[in-house]
Formats: C-alpha cells, structure tokens, sequence
C-alpha cells in the first residue's frame, strides 16, 4: 500500500514559472507541505491546482489565477475525473492505496468516493483554523525531534515522554490522536 499525500493549492502564487512546491507562497499550502514532508516522509506528495490537476511537486507550471470555489459542479466533477485518470496513470489504486487530503471541500469533496482509504486530518476546521493546527503540529514535531536528539531513550521517563507524546510511533502511519481513518 502507497502512502499518497494531496496539498490543495492556494491562491498566492510567484510570477512567472516555478515547480509546484516553490510557486505556491501562501502560509497554508507552505504549512501543509511542511506537515506531509514531516509526518509521511516515505509519502508521494502532490498539489491538487484547480487549472492543471494532479501536480508532482518538481512540475515546473506557470502562475495562473484560476480556482475550484463556487465552480459549478459539472466543473469540478470533469476536474475530479481528470485527477482520478492522473492517479491511476501514475501507478495508484484507488481501492488499495492510502491518501491524505490537505485540500479544502471544493478539492475533494468529488474525489473521496473514488477512494476506499483516506484520512482528512483537518477535517471541518475554517481556513484561520487549519493555520493554527499545522502551527501547533509542526512545533509538536520539531519539539518532539529536540528531544530525541537531547535524550537517547535508554532512560525509562525518556521512552515514556516519546510514547505518550502521542505525535508517532514508530513504524507507524497514525497519528495516535490526530487520525480519522474512514
């Protein structure tokens, strides 16, 4: 099973052509792609962009000024089939691979009953909301990597302090107290 993580893209934008990872300036998509490259470091990570679909990261893409929000639904419905189509043409099965949607309704409301397993870990939080959780979740990561590297886990409390921090255990995709696995 392949780990696949979806950014939803954002509206502000370098001028000119950049790769996917570096065109996108907003503090979401920025937080986002710093989350995924943190929690799924082993994940094949995309942009979900209302103009050119299914983004691998090192696509280099010219700024555009197009979005999904209040499209009609036809429209997001033959963007949806198109991303689909570009998932299953880069080697991804629907029904058998594991995806992380870091993309807003309009992104992927169409898209998730095309797949059996997903997660949404920001799931009904507004824009301002999901700021403040990447925030509070990028910090418990860097905390929690200091600690590792100022105790070496052969003390009883430093194992318990890496366990009960709830942020990962090793070997393992969840999150303890972050996941929803539908």
């Amino acid at each position: 099973m392949k780990t696949v993580v979806l950014i939803g893209c954002g509206k502000e934008k370098l001028p000119g052509s950049h790769r996917a990872e570096d065109l996108y300036q907003g503090d979401l998509f920025k937080k986002s792609l710093e989350y995924a490259r943190q929690i799924y470091p082993n994940a094949d990570i995309y942009v979900l962009s209302a103009k050119y679909g299914l983004l691998p990261l090192n696509k280099v893409i010219a700024c555009y000024d197009e979005t999904l929000k209040g499209a009609p639904a036809a429209d997001k419905r033959k963007w949806t089939e198109e991303v689909i189509n570009d998932l299953r043409k880069a080697g991804y099965d629907l029904q058998k691979d594991y995806f992380v949607i870091l993309a807003g309704r309009d992104y992927r409301d169409y898209l998730l009953p095309e797949l059996v397993h997903y997660e949404i870990p920001m799931k009904g939080l507004l824009f301002g909301e999901q700021k403040s959780w990447l925030k509070n979740k990028l910090i418990k990561i860097k905390a929690n990597e200091t600690s590792s590297v100022l105790c070496k886990g052969d003390r009883p409390s430093c194992k318990s302090e890496h366990l009960e921090s709830g942020e990962r255990k090793a070997g393992s995709l969840s999150l303890v107290d972050e996941r929803i696995n539908v």
